[in-house]
């Protein structure tokens, strides 16, 4: 997965699909072949992060059925008592 340098740095309603590209490496015909719109990138980004939380927790995300990784995922950013 490209890293986007300026993830984060801007707000999700003030960034463009067009300044995209050109960070990750790509050509904007590229980026909107896999991503037509701004949610759809934004829900992709958020699920690679979604699935590294599992790893890191020592969890497959692959062997778990939805309602798991939901729960997981709960488990893996609930704060610590």
């Amino acid at each position: 997965m490209p890293r986007f340098p300026r993830a984060g740095r801007s707000a999700f309603r003030g960034s463009s699909l067009a300044n995209t590209p050109a960070e990750a490496g790509i050509s904007h015909p590229g980026l909107l072949h896999h991503f037509p719109n701004k949610a759809a990138l934004l829900m992709a980004v958020l699920a690679g992060r979604d699935v590294q939380d599992l790893r890191a927790t020592g969890t497959d995300p692959e062997a778990l059925s939805e309602m798991d990784f939901a729960e997981q995922l709960q488990r893996a950013v609930a704060p610590t008592a």
